[in-house]
């Protein structure tokens, strides 16, 4: 398994692609095909497609600046590969039916989890940030500052599917008359000394940094539009594979590829008969592949992991 070193003031990380072995099984990849990345990070899943190609093709999206200039220092010397630096809604410039095979490694990176000037970490002091993109304006600072307490509920029950945040909200309003929540550990330490029973099972700031990463990044509706556009731009027998890491990510992808994957009844209103369109897709595996027992031992975070995979076959 490659393993991709990054050291800098704030850094000291080994980052480990999670299900990279049944990923590019899945893959099956062509020497001379055409393959994307859609979330690229630091190269662990491009790598092992590049492996794979000869005269073929791969094209790398990552919003992250820092993950791209990394791709393109360390994939200097191929020649066949090209870095797009935005989010994968960015692949709607493709035509239909480009590409052999499409991926998606979703979530945060570890290693923007781990560096604490991003504003991911719940573990970590530094500024309540979240952007995927510094091309972006909205922060998680903002919202906390800003939001109405409705607002704040909503967005901690949707998204980090807290049942009860109420507490918490009116704490972080009241916090917030007096000075401005501006770092991860303030907003740490108000979560979880308005937590009954905190670390038993969960850090109890996790639900609620989730929320916060997904709003921030609009990350649900980006997922939507890209798998919706990943679909059209498969060739025949193309394949497109998603790791999904939370529950929310999970049901949206298993949603789309159960209706892409189904036949459909068509009525004509000149014929007073129903006829059935084929599906075009076809699920290679109706339950998700999940991590090993030996992956997780390795990387804990992959322990979430989730593995669908669809083919284009008509």
């Amino acid at each position: 398994m490659m393993k991709i070193t990054m050291q800098n003031k704030h850094t000291s990380l080994i980052h480990i692609p999670v299900l990279l072995k049944e990923t590019i099984d899945c893959l099956n990849i062509k020497s001379n095909g055409t393959y994307l990345d859609c979330t690229s990070g630091f190269g662990g899943h491009s790598s092992k497609i590049l492996e794979n190609l000869t005269t073929g093709k791969l094209y790398c999206f990552d919003q992250d600046e820092i993950a791209i200039k990394y791709l393109k220092r360390h994939f200097a010397n191929a020649k066949n590969v090209k870095f797009f630096n935005q989010n994968f809604t960015g692949i709607k410039q493709f035509p239909e039916k480009t590409f052999d095979g499409i991926i998606f490694d979703l979530g945060v990176n570890s290693l923007m989890f781990d560096d604490s000037t991003r504003g991911f970490s719940y573990n970590l002091n530094g500024p309540l940030d979240m952007r995927m993109s510094k091309q972006t304006s909205l922060t998680a600072q903002y919202i906390i500052n800003h939001y109405s307490k409705q607002e704040l509920n909503n967005i901690f029950q949707q998204y980090g599917e807290v049942k009860k945040p109420y507490r918490i909200v009116d704490t972080i309003l009241n916090r917030r008359a007096k000075n401005a929540i501006t770092t991860t550990k303030q907003l740490s330490e108000i979560i979880c000394s308005n937590t009954p029973g905190s670390f038993i099972r969960k850090h109890p700031a996790k639900q609620y940094f989730q929320a916060l990463r997904i709003v921030v990044n609009d990350e649900l509706n980006v997922l939507k539009q890209a798998l919706t556009t990943s679909l059209k731009l498969l060739k025949i027998n193309g394949i497109l594979a998603v790791i999904s890491f939370h529950s929310l990510e999970d049901r949206i992808v298993k949603q789309i590829f159960n209706n892409a994957s189904k036949s459909h009844d068509i009525y004509d209103s000149n014929v007073p008969l129903y006829a059935q369109k084929k599906a075009c897709y076809q699920l290679i595996n109706k339950k998700p592949l999940r991590p090993s027992l030996a992956e997780i031992n390795r990387n804990k975070r992959s322990q979430s992991a989730k593995l669908r995979i669809i083919q284009r076959i008509g």
